[in-house]
């Protein structure tokens, strides 16, 4: 980051930036996917895609969608879960709960025009998208601006069987505020 700050202020028409620009930097974490089979992975390992390691009893997170003007329960798709141990070291500002399981659930404007539930109240429903948190005690449920923290970015790929829009990414992002308390259910979504 420092390059590019260094970078930004030798130039005279974005020198005035470089502060602006070293303001909003935020720290992440990285992860990289391997295509690998469920049946091949430990559970609660964190994973893009596939089937979530829900908890016994625990039901897969559903909403009611009108599909061609008839009621229709539908199951949110499963993004990822991410494992709070593994990440934990890689968690510098300490945002993010140090145990238990991260659960994403998401569901995008193609899924909702396959099954002809699309409409602009559909895609802008809030219930589209979920985060779980499981801390082996109790799960509890959870749902952009300069105060929203980006808490994961999945890009679309081959090795992760994702795809958002036309190859693009889907964001999940809190409040700051949101992200202290544990308010799982604030979180906005973005795919660009």
């Amino acid at each position: 980051m420092q390059d590019i700050v260094a970078a930004v202020r030798e130039m005279p028409e974005l020198s005035p930036v470089a502060d602006q620009l070293v303001a909003l930097r935020r720290n992440s974490i990285r992860i990289t996917a391997t295509k690998t089979a469920d049946e091949k992975l430990d559970s609660g390992v964190s994973k893009l895609g596939g089937l979530p390691d829900l908890p016994d009893g625990f039901a897969w997170p559903m909403r009611e969608v009108m599909t061609r003007g008839i009621p229709t329960g539908l199951a949110l798709p499963f993004v990822a879960q991410l494992q709070m141990a593994d990440l934990a070291p890689s968690d510098v500002d300490r945002l993010l709960p140090a145990s238990g399981i991260l659960y994403f659930f998401y569901l995008d404007e193609s899924h909702l025009y396959s099954i002809g539930a699309w409409s602009m109240e559909a895609t802008s429903d809030p219930t589209n998208r979920l985060i779980l948190h499981y801390d082996n005690e109790q799960p509890y449920p959870s749902g952009t601006d300069t105060d929203a923290r980006l808490l994961l970015q999945v890009d679309s790929q081959d090795n992760n069987g994702m795809s958002w829009g036309r190859s693009g990414k889907l964001y999940f992002f809190l409040q700051e505020s949101d992200l202290a308390a544990r308010r799982w259910d604030t979180v906005r979504t973005r795919e660009q």
